[in-house]
């Protein structure tokens, strides 16, 4: 690029919690260092998060190279000490849309006015949730390119939403609801568990042809993969349609749910817990609509048959109290994206190639340039002389302190010895999840570095001596030996570590990706979201990993423990180590992300603005 007077100015608006506004601080970046200082950039986020980057980050340091780049806050109308978590999810967006809407229209206008000497916003980049702000964009004559940080795949379900809907795939009934049904027709009829129901049917292989309708890498559909899932999904099912049946009828029912190890050796402790309740279990060919969560969803274009009902989030269920608000909202989504100059995602095209290439043909304007933080790295290096154990501090975005005493632990630790166990910034487990989790990771004898954040477990105190008597002395004695908790770490040079093996993870996108890049095998329990589409892709079309939606039992997790981080970790190594490597090449100079990202700065400096 020859000229350096800045010819076009961004306004880049995240939703504000810990992943978007990390990828989009690192967009921004991107952005500036491809521009050669030609575009200007205001950032545009909430006063706490603003508070807590300055706390925790060095991103007011880190942009100070950057005379481009500005910072401006706003309240999200919400007290600060307001739970602001994934169940707040819609709360919290309506929030921002109350405050932002018209003081982002008013920002617009009086910037244009306002701005004789300097350039005025030309371009709007805000998070894809943001239905509002093609809105205001178009009222005041400025483009939007959406950018939203979810998985490609799961953003094109979204995107497909209405379509679903008049399909009558969406929204569908609660397993537990149908069940329910079925059982209060019988409930004077008294019957023993006849013990774990099954899958027979054997799962043919699948290609991606059949997936995804273009011509790639082949899908197989193992024979035990999805009967187990579905034996184990079944189980935990079950399990919740007793507690909630029982409890109903009779107090004494409070004591069912406690223990979930086993197969179904629950129901007969339900039985000599409750008795007289009487009790029936579906057959086979009846439980829940005949393997009701298993069934496919097949009204998504370019995905085929690959995604399950249980893949789905939990608005798409119809008795979800969220069902109608969530899905009005994405539908609206929908038709803004359409309406936009163009979209940007996070990944990398050998990565999503088949479902990519669909997508583009319904939009062109589709910008690929992840993924992020592997490609801020790259153009970094290309600029300066910083080595790349540097930039991983560098580059830091946490709205959290990060604890790096966990490195000497992991320094000390054989190479690809230690599952890192991290489910993000708003998963909340219960205090018996966490025992379940913890005591199936000490059974594996596994080592292992788990991130336990401040109120992420309802139930257990957050001070480490309190919550350590709350566990059993056995287990705490395991944890002392083969584990390291910390509170909250820095992820990225944790999954650079040689010692790292596998990934036990919540299967955020930001997450996944870095998981990918560092070569490293996942175990996936997704917990809302985008999260249940990915990590199905993670076990069954990336095979880089295992799917363990819906399941916490000490049992199974020591198992799948065990198969990723010794029994079948070669076959995981080896796959993820070959996307690894064609995540490098798309960041290199002339890689396919790499000139998509100067495409999208071309396209932006090109913009103008109405007279």
């Amino acid at each position: 690029m020859k000229h350096l007077k800045p010819i076009a100015h961004i306004l880049i608006f995240p939703l504000p919690i810990q992943g978007p506004v990390n990828s989009m601080l690192k967009l921004a970046e991107l952005i500036l260092l491809a521009s050669d200082a030609q575009i200007h950039i205001t950032f545009l986020t909430t006063e706490l998060v603003h508070r807590r980057l300055m706390l925790h980050a060095n991103a007011a340091s880190r942009f100070e190279s950057y005379p481009g780049f500005s910072l401006r806050t706003f309240s999200d109308g919400l007290p600060e000490d307001h739970p602001r978590g994934s169940d707040k999810f819609g709360e919290m967006v309506d929030a921002v849309e109350a405050v932002s809407r018209p003081l982002l229209r008013e920002m617009l206008v009086t910037d244009r006015a306002n701005s004789p000497q300097e350039i005025p916003i030309t371009c709007i980049i805000p998070d894809g949730s943001y239905n509002f702000a093609l809105d205001v964009g178009k009222e005041v004559g400025i483009p939007v390119i959406y950018f939203d940080t979810i998985s490609p795949s799961c953003l094109w379900v979204y995107l497909c939403l209405p379509k679903l809907i008049e399909d009558g795939e969406v929204p569908f009934q609660d397993a537990i609801i149908l069940a329910m049904a079925r059982t209060s027709k019988q409930q004077k009829t008294q019957c023993k568990p006849k013990g774990p129901v099954s899958d027979s049917n054997a799962k043919k292989t699948k290609s991606m042809d059949e997936l995804l309708g273009v011509q790639a890498m082949e899908v197989e559909m193992k024979n035990n993969d999805d009967s187990d899932l579905l034996e184990l999904q079944k189980t935990q099912q079950s399990h919740r349609m007793f507690s909630e049946w029982l409890t109903s009828m009779n107090s004494e029912a409070e004591k069912i749910g406690k223990e979930q190890r086993g197969k179904l050796s629950w129901a007969d402790r339900s039985v000599r817990e409750v008795d007289p309740i009487p009790i029936m279990q579906l057959s086979d060919n009846e439980f829940v609509s005949e393997n009701w969560e298993m069934e496919a969803i097949v009204g998504v274009p370019g995905i085929g048959t690959l995604l399950r009902r249980r893949d789905f989030p939990d608005f798409c269920r119809a008795n979800n109290p969220a069902s109608d608000v969530m899905i009005q909202r994405i539908s609206k989504q929908a038709k803004q994206f359409r309406k936009a100059s163009g979209f940007i995602l996070n990944t990398f095209e050998d990565l999503e190639a088949p479902l990519l290439s669909y997508m583009r043909s319904h939009f062109p304007n589709m910008y690929v340039v992840g993924p992020l933080h592997l490609h801020l790295k790259e153009r970094i290096l290309r600029k300066e002389t910083t080595t790349s154990t540097t930039l991983l501090s560098y580059c830091s975005n946490s709205l959290w302190h990060e604890d790096k005493s966990c490195i000497e632990w992991l320094d000390a630790q054989p190479l690809r010895s230690v599952i890192f166990c991290s489910f993000g910034s708003h998963v909340c487990l219960t205090k018996e999840q966490l025992m379940e989790f913890w005591q199936g990771l000490v059974n594996s004898g596994t080592r292992f570095l788990w991130i336990k954040r401040q109120r992420s477990v309802t139930g257990m105190d957050d001070d480490v001596h309190k919550w350590q008597e709350q566990i059993p002395s056995g287990l705490l004695k395991g944890m002392k030996e083969n584990g390291y908790v910390t509170s909250w770490a820095p992820q990225e040079e944790v999954l650079s570590h040689p010692s790292i093996g596998g990934f036990l993870t919540h299967s955020g996108w930001n997450s996944t990706l870095e998981s990918i890049v560092e070569g490293k095998p996942m175990l996936c329990w997704p917990y809302y979201v985008d999260q249940l589409i990915i990590s199905r892709y993670v076990s069954h079309v990336w095979k880089v990993g295992l799917d363990m939606k819906d399941i916490c039992d000490r049992d199974i997790i020591e198992n799948m423990v065990r198969d990723l981080m010794d029994r079948r970790r070669g076959e995981y190594s080896q796959n993820v180590n070959a996307l690894a490597y064609l995540a490098r090449q798309s960041v290199h100079e002339d890689g396919s992300s790499y000139c998509s990202l100067n495409k999208l700065v071309d396209d932006i400096m090109s913009l103008k603005l109405p007279a």
